[in-house]
């Protein structure tokens, strides 16, 4: 596969419950602190090669990793901004960290012996990005953690 130019980005946080002492990534990586996280996904992926003294603990849905969190078996959830977003609205006075830790650049993925195609679509995603259409369809969308790529 070959890719055009990314169209958008999102980034990846932690969401911490109320009254949580966590406010960056430094803080949440210390020795006794439990961060849930969805197995095999890229921001589980991406934060564990970097974390250093922090527990990952791992299940197969969101909605789990949010119930451990939810319930006090874990001080923060690990995930893109927008999912945790999501899912601070139903913890009262949850909140997600400013502070993120990777970014998810999204292109248009193309086969390899495509090469016409390729040029086509890279030539419209710059445009879509430079004429503002794909900031006009991510506002309109309400895609909250979501940016125009850089």
């Amino acid at each position: 596969m070959d890719f055009t130019p990314p169209v958008f980005q999102f980034d990846y946080s932690f969401l911490v419950p109320s009254g949580s002492s966590l406010h960056h990534f430094a803080d949440v990586d210390r020795a006794g602190i439990r961060v849930t996280v969805v197995r095999n996904h890229a921001s589980t992926m991406a934060l564990s090669r970097m974390i250093k003294h922090a527990e990952l603990i791992g299940f197969d849905l969101p909605d789990d990793a949010f119930a451990a969190l939810q319930s006090g078996d874990a001080a923060a959830f690990a995930a893109p901004r927008q999912i945790l977003v999501e899912y601070a609205q139903k913890l009262p006075g949850a909140r997600v960290l400013d502070e993120g830790y990777g970014v998810n650049r999204v292109g248009l993925a193309v086969a390899k012996h495509r090469q016409g195609l390729l040029s086509d679509l890279t030539k419209f995603v710059d445009e879509a990005k430079a004429s503002g259409m794909i900031a006009r369809l991510i506002a309109e969308a309400d895609l909250r953690g979501f940016r125009v790529a850089s």
